[in-house]
């Protein structure tokens, strides 16, 4: 009877998994879709980091979707290498995420203070400090009892019981905490001078009126980060119950889906274009059925 309810609390959670991961994700494609199709936003000299900030947020999306088919279906991969594999991936897709956090900061210094850059330079050195810091995550989190877990019973029960003390996990949380936090302390930074130079956004200049939009989705997203994942971290996470893993992982979902919503929300340019795909994808169903009828 145990192992009855067992499958059938795995099953809910399963699908509560998929339905929230895949939610996230998909209006993360369709807004990065969005960003890739206007002319407004591929022209904005931060495109291409926006891009790739979405990318690295949508890795883990996808994996935790991964992880609700394998609560659903019931499949056994524990003790695998494609569970260490898979967890840090995911993982090292979100810290690289923060600290491309980091990156957009200085951008919108860069354009918003109108201060000299060389987009294309910078770009790549971006890149390719990602890529680097990326592979030394995977790298770290590839290490026996690190990452995600997907085997139901280690996923509901092993934040609770574990006792080592990992300074690894503890020194990557303080500095994802530090780069939102200095992520942040920059862009107030920006709004105090924006405040004090009044010229700074001219009507007439409609880049600049976007980048402020997603000034302010910056701001927010690394804000509403810093104090989830504090709040995770210093807080619920010492706090024994059951279903400790499945918090954990609703709050990985959650920081990285977000920023898509951010960026409905607050962006008008791709709030209006995701509005125009909607009208059209319709339109174009209902002249299919008067021609099938």
């Amino acid at each position: 009877m145990d192992t009855e309810s067992h499958s059938v609390e795995r099953i809910f959670l399963g699908i509560g998994h998929i339905l929230l991961a895949m939610f996230f994700l998909l209006v993360y494609v369709i807004v990065l879709l969005v960003i890739s199709k206007s002319p407004e936003l591929s022209g904005l000299s931060s495109y291409k980091l926006m891009m790739l900030l979405g990318l690295f947020h949508c890795i883990p999306l996808v994996i935790e979707s991964i992880t609700g088919i394998v609560l659903t279906a019931n499949i056994r991969i524990s003790n695998t290498f494609l569970e260490q594999l898979l967890g840090a991936v995911s993982s090292s897709s979100y810290k690289c995420s923060v600290f491309m956090n980091l990156v957009l900061a200085w951008n919108r210094v860069q354009i918003l203070c109108f201060l000299s850059q060389s987009t294309r330079t910078f770009f790549i050195s971006i890149v390719t400090t990602a890529c680097v810091i990326f592979m030394c995550l995977v790298a770290m989190d590839m290490r026996p009892g690190e990452g995600q877990y997907l085997d139901y019973h280690k996923y509901q029960w092993y934040y609770g019981h574990t006792s080592q003390y990992n300074v690894l996990y503890e020194v990557t949380t303080d500095l994802q905490l530090i780069s939102l936090a200095a992520a942040t302390a920059i862009y107030l930074s920006i709004l105090s001078y924006l405040v004090y130079k009044k010229h700074s956004l001219q009507q007439s200049d409609i880049a600049c009126k976007i980048e402020m939009r997603i000034f302010i989705q910056c701001v927010l997203l690394n804000s509403l980060n810093a104090i989830i994942v504090c709040f995770y971290n210093y807080g619920i996470k010492y706090v024994e119950n059951r279903y400790d893993g499945v918090i954990s992982n609703t709050i990985y979902i959650f920081v990285n889906g977000i920023n898509s919503v951010l960026y409905m929300l607050f962006v008008k340019s791709i709030r209006a274009e995701f509005i125009t795909m909607v009208t059209r994808t319709r339109t174009t169903s209902k002249v299919h059925q008067i021609q099938m009828s």
